[in-house]
C-alpha cells in the first residue's frame, strides 16, 4: 500500500544519510548488457526526475532484479526509501548532476499513483547556436552501418531537422534509436510532417561540422508525440507552412509559365548516362521511373574507420 511519508526532494538529499524518501518519475531508462554476454543484462541506468523537475542518474545491478526489476519501467512514478548516494564521477554525464542513486538490499521501492510534477522538462537549444558552436561539445539538449570508435558495428542514421526560423542541423541516431526512427519512416501510416524530440542528446561535432545525436543509451527519442511542447511546434510549424504556401500562390498567379512547364517542358534534357560527361556546375532535375523497391534491406551506406 502507498505511504509517501515525508518526501524529500532531490536538492535536499544528503550523501551522508540514506533515512530519506523520494518521489520520482523515470524519466529515461537503458540496459547495460553483461561484458562477452549480449543476452544477459549486467544493470539498469535510469534518469529519474521529482515533481521539481530535478534529475538524477540512478542504477540497480543485477543481483537486486528479482527485488526491484518489475517496478523499473519508463514513465512509472516510485515512492524509493533508503536509496544509496554517490559522487557521480563519469567522465561524460547525460545530465548536469555530480551525484548518482544506487538501489541496495535495505532498499524499498513502491508504485505511485499521483505524480504532481512536469510530464518531461526539455532543455531545447536553438539550432543556430550548435551550428554557430554556441553550444559546448557534449552538452546534453533536449541508417547506416558504420564503424564505432571502439572497433565495433553499428548502425546509423541521418537526418537533416529544420525549427521555426528555417535553422537546419544534421542528427544522426544510432542503433536502436536508428532503427525505430526507420521504422516510422517507412510506415504506411506515418504522419506527412515528422516532428521529433530528442531528451537527452548531445551536441556532437563530425568531421567538422557541428549537429546533435543521441546521448548512447541514455537518450530518448520522441516522434509526433502529444506533450504539450510537440503539439505546440507542430502548431507553429503547420501555421507558417500554410502562410508560405499561400504567399507562393499568390506569386504563382503572377507566373508566365507553370511549374511542370518550368522544370520539365522549357529546358534541354539529356539521357542519364551523360550526366558524368558535365563539366561546367549546373543544377540539373532527374526525372526517371521508379521500377523496383528494396523492402528488406535498411537505408544505409557502409562506413569505414579514419
Amino acid at each position: 500500500m502507498e505511504n509517501q511519508g515525508d518526501i524529500t526532494l532531490l536538492n535536499d538529499i544528503d550523501a551522508l544519510s540514506t533515512n530519506y524518501t523520494i518521489k520520482v518519475k523515470i524519466v529515461s531508462l537503458w540496459r547495460k548488457k553483461m561484458r562477452g554476454n549480449e543476452r544477459e543484462t549486467y544493470r539498469i541506468d535510469m534518469i529519474l526526475m521529482d515533481e521539481m523537475g530535478t534529475k538524477i542518474q540512478a542504477f540497480c545491478l543485477h543481483k537486486l532484479f528479482p527485488k526491484f526489476e518489475r517496478h523499473l519501467n519508463v514513465d512509472e512514478c516510485l515512492i524509493i526509501k533508503r536509496p544509496s548516494l554517490a559522487p557521480n564521477t563519469a567522465s561524460f554525464k547525460i545530465i548536469p548532476n555530480n551525484q548518482k542513486l544506487s538501489f541496495y538490499y535495505h532498499t524499498f521501492v513502491e508504485k505511485c499513483s499521483k505524480w504532481e510534477g512536469p510530464q518531461y522538462i526539455f532543455n531545447f537549444v536553438d539550432f543556430d547556436d550548435v551550428v554557430s558552436q554556441r553550444i559546448k561539445e557534449g552538452t546534453p539538449v533536449g541508417i547506416e552501418d558504420t564503424n564505432k570508435k571502439d572497433g565495433s558495428k553499428g548502425k546509423r542514421l541521418n537526418l537533416k531537422l529544420q525549427d521555426l526560423e528555417y535553422v537546419r542541423i544534421d542528427l544522426a541516431l544510432w542503433d536502436d534509436y536508428a532503427k525505430d526512427m526507420y521504422s516510422y519512416m517507412v510506415s504506411k501510416n506515418r504522419e506527412t510532417h515528422v516532428v521529433v524530440a530528442v531528451h537527452f542528446g548531445a551536441a556532437k561535432t563530425y568531421k567538422g561540422k557541428w549537429g546533435i545525436s543521441n546521448n548512447f543509451d541514455g537518450s530518448r527519442l520522441f516522434i509526433n508525440d502529444n506533450f504539450d511542447e510537440m503539439l505546440l511546434f507542430k502548431e507553429k510549424f503547420l501555421s507558417k507552412l500554410a502562410a508560405s504556401t499561400e504567399s507562393s500562390s499568390h506569386a504563382g498567379s503572377h507566373m508566365m509559365c507553370s511549374v511542370e512547364d518550368e522544370f520539365l517542358n522549357n529546358d534541354v534534357f539529356s539521357p542519364i548516362a551523360y550526366l558524368g560527361s558535365i563539366i561546367e556546375p549546373k543544377k540539373v532535375v532527374i526525372v526517371g521511373t521508379i521500377v523496383a523497391i528494396v523492402s528488406d534491406k535498411m537505408w544505409y551506406y557502409d562506413g569505414w574507420n579514419k
